[in-house]
C-alpha cells in the first residue's frame, strides 16, 4: 500500500493509518492540534516506513526499538507520535528532518562501555558517575581546573624550608594577655647542629625553639613571666622527632599552667600571672623574619584568650578542624592551598601575611591530590601536573598499592663463570633504571688459597670506574656478626677433626646479607667452598655491572650468582 498526500489538510482528531504501508510521502503541511498521529501497522518482513518531511513539524519521538536518526530540528508543543509495529528483523524505521536538532542527552545505563577516546575536561565542583566505567583500549585526558577541585581534595598545609619562609602576624590587643591557651602542629624534617630554629615565636610571650646552640640540644617549649622567668618544658631533641606529627599546646589560667604534647600533660606548675610582653609581632617559621628559619610543616595555629579545660584540650587534640570556638582569637588553618595570605578563621582579622613557604597536603605532597578509579584492560592516562613533587599511587584489584615510583617489572638470573687469578669478571649487566634487590653466591676454590678474603664482590653504578659496592665474602660474614667464622673456631677448640673438611651453617640474623654456609678444609687451614647472600637495594638510572673480583695470586674461583632485579615501568 502506498499513500501521498498533497496540500494536505489539517485534522482536528486523531490520524490513523492502518495497513501494510510501503510508503508514506506528506509533501505538505499537516497540524495535529489535538490527538495522536499512529501507525499501527502489522508491518512485514520486507516491509518499512519511510517518513519524509519537506517542511516543519512539532513532533514528540519515543523510541523503544529499532533506530533512530535524527538531523533536522525537532520541537514538541503538544501530541505524539507512536510507532508500534511488531517491527520485524528485517524492518526500519527513518526519520529524516533535513534541519538541524540540537540533543540533551542523559545516560541512565548501569554499565557505560566507552570504546575509542574521550577527552574529560572537569570544570564543575562535583562529578558523580552512578555505575561502571569500562574504558578499553583507550585514552583518559584528565584536565581538572576547578578550583575548588584543585585545592579541597587534600586539606593543604604550608612547608618552609628552614632558610627564608615565615608567616607573619602582627600583634594586637587580642593577642595579648596572661591568660591563654596557644596550639600549634608541626613536622620538623630537619635540624641544623649548632643552630636555633624556631617553630613559633611571639617574642617571649609563646615560644616553640629548638636550642641546637647547647650541649646536649633541646627544645624550649612554654612563655615567660614579666620578671623574665622560664616557664619551659624541655624535651630531648629525640624526643621531638623528626618526620612526625607533633601538637603541642600551651594553657595558662592566671595562677597555674601546663603543656600538652600530642594530648598528654607534659609539663605544669604555678607562675604569677604575667606574661613577658615586648610588643614584637608573632612568627610562624622563624624567630623575627631575619634569622632561625626552620625546615618544617605547619598546620595549624590557634590563639584563645583563655584557659580550655581538659576535656576542651582533648576535643581540639583529636578534632582540630572542629575546635571549641569560645575564646578563639586566632585560627591560622593553612587550608587556603594557595596565595600569599593566610586568613584567621576566628573572625578577628589576625590574618598572617606568607613569605616564601610552599603549599603542600597535610601528607606532604605538593596539593592538589587526584583519585582516577579505572577498571580497563590497557589505559592509557594522559595528565598534565604542574606541583613541584608529585607521586601517583596505584590500587591493584587485590587492595593493594604502589606508587609509580616504585611500579618495576622484576626478573632474575643466574650464571656460573670462572674467574682466574688476579683477575676481574662480569657475571652480569643490567641497563635502564632499576634496582639490583638480591644477590646470591655459591663460591668453590679452585686453584686459590685465600677464598673467603681474596674474592670480592663488586658491583658498579651508572659507569663507575670505581665499583660503589666492594665486599669480600669475610666481610658478608662480618655483616651476620661473624657467626660462621665464630663457629669454625668453637668448634676447632673443642674437636680435632685431623684430615676431614669440616661443614658449617650459619643462621642469617642480617636482612643485609651473611656467609650461610662453609666447607672448611682443616689440615690445611682454607675454606673451599662458601655459600652467601647480599641484598644491597641499589638503584641506578642507566646501567649497573656485577662482577667478582679474585685477587689471589694462587689461583682461581668458581663462582655462580644468582640476582633479583627490578626495572622501572
Amino acid at each position: 500500500m502506498s499513500i501521498t498526500v498533497q496540500d494536505a489538510p489539517d485534522y482536528t482528531g486523531n490520524v490513523y493509518i492502518v495497513g501494510q504501508l510501503q510508503d508514506l510521502t506528506i509533501t505538505g503541511s499537516v497540524t495535529v492540534t489535538s490527538g495522536d498521529v499512529n501507525i499501527v501497522g502489522p508491518l512485514t518482513d520486507t516491509g518499512y516506513v519511510a517518513i519524509s518531511i519537506r517542511e516543519s513539524i512539532q513532533i514528540d519521538v519515543n523510541v523503544t526499538n529499532s533506530t533512530l536518526t535524527i538531523t533536522g530540528d525537532v520541537t514538541v508543543s503538544s501530541g505524539s507520535v507512536d510507532i508500534s509495529g511488531p517491527l520485524t528483523s528485517e524492518g526500519n524505521v527513518s526519520v529524516a528532518i533535513q534541519q538541524s536538532i540540537q540533543l540533551d542527552v542523559y545516560v541512565t545505563n548501569s554499565v557505560i562501555n566507552i570504546q575509542g577516546s574521550v577527552d574529560a575536561n572537569i570544570i564543575n565542583a562535583t562529578l558523580t558517575i552512578e555505575g561502571d566505567v569500562n574504558v578499553t583500549n583507550s585514552v583518559l585526558n584528565v584536565s581538572v581546573t576547578n578550583e575548588v577541585l584543585q585545592s579541597k581534595l587534600a586539606k593543604p598545609a604550608l612547608a618552609f624550608n628552614g632558610e627564608n619562609a615565615y608567616v607573619v602576624v602582627p600583634d594586637n590587643d587580642s593577642l595579648k594577655g596572661a591568660v591563654f591557651t596557644k596550639a600549634i602542629c608541626f613536622t620538623v624534617h630537619s635540624l641544623t647542629s649548632g643552630e636555633i630554629e624556631e617553630v613559633v615565636r611571639h617574642d617571649t610571650r609563646w615560644l616553640v625553639s629548638h636550642r641546637g646552640d647547647l650541649t646536649p640540644s633541646k627544645w624550649e617549649i612554654g612563655f615567660q613571666q614579666s620578671d623574665g622567668t622560664h616557664i619551659y618544658w624541655t624535651p630531648s631533641t629525640d624526643e621531638l622527632a623528626l618526620g612526625v606529627k607533633h601538637c603541642i599546646i600551651i594553657v595558662a589560667d592566671g595562677s597555674e599552667w601546663a603543656i600538652y604534647y600530642n594530648g598528654e600533660k607534659k609539663a605544669s606548675g604555678t607562675y604569677d600571672g604575667t606574661v613577658r610582653d615586648l610588643g614584637w609581632n608573632l612568627y610562624v617559621g622563624c624567630y623575627d623574619g631575619t634569622e632561625r628559619f626552620i625546615n618544617a610543616t605547619v598546620y595549624w595555629v590557634m590563639q584563645y584568650n583563655r584557659a580550655l579545660t581538659d576535656s576542651e584540650i582533648q576535643h581540639l587534640f583529636q578534632n582540630s578542624q572542629s575546635p571549641p570556638t569560645k575564646g578563639l582569637v586566632l585560627w591560622l588553618n593553612f587550608d587556603e592551598g594557595s596565595g600569599t595570605i593566610a586568613y584567621d578563621k576566628s573572625g578577628n582579622g589576625n590574618h598572617g601575611t606568607i613569605y616564601n613557604a610552599v603549599w603542600v597536603s597535610e601528607q606532604g605532597q605538593v596539593s592538589p591530590l587526584l583519585a582516577v578509579n579505572i577498571a580497563a584492560k590497557q589505559v592509557t592516562l594522559d595528565i598534565n601536573i604542574t606541583a613541584q613533587d608529585v607521586d601517583l599511587k596505584i590500587y591493584t584489584p587485590s587492595g593493594r598499592w604502589t606508587t609509580v615510583s616504585e611500579l618495576m617489572s622484576s626478573a632474575s638470573e643466574a650464571v656460573t663463570k670462572e674467574v682466574s687469578a688476579e683477575s676481574e669478571v662480569e657475571f652480569f649487566h643490567l641497563t635502564g633504571r632499576g634496582r639490583l634487590m638480591h644477590v646470591g653466591l655459591y663460591v668453590s676454590r679452585v686453584g686459590s688459597s685465600a677464598l673467603t678474603s681474596d674474592t670480592r664482590l663488586r658491583i658498579y653504578i651508572d659507569g663507575e670506574t670505581s665499583p660503589s659496592i666492594d665486599l669480600r665474602l669475610y666481610d658478608l660474614d662480618f655483616l651476620n656478626g661473624m657467626l660462621l667464622e665464630a663457629q669454625r673456631i668453637y668448634n676447632f677448640n673443642r674437636v680435632d677433626y685431623g684430615t676431614d673438611y669440616y661443614v658449617m651453617f650459619a643462621q642469617s640474623v642480617n636482612p643485609t646479607g651473611a656467609a650461610t654456609w662453609g666447607r672448611y678444609d682443616h689440615a690445611n687451614g682454607r675454606y673451599e667452598d662458601l655459600g652467601a647472600f647480599f641484598k644491597p637495594e641499589t638503584e641506578f638510572t642507566s646501567e649497573l655491572s656485577v662482577r667478582i673480583y679474585n685477587a689471589n695470586s694462587d689461583g682461581s674461583v668458581v663462582a655462580r650468582m644468582v640476582i633479583v632485579y627490578g626495572e622501572y615501568l
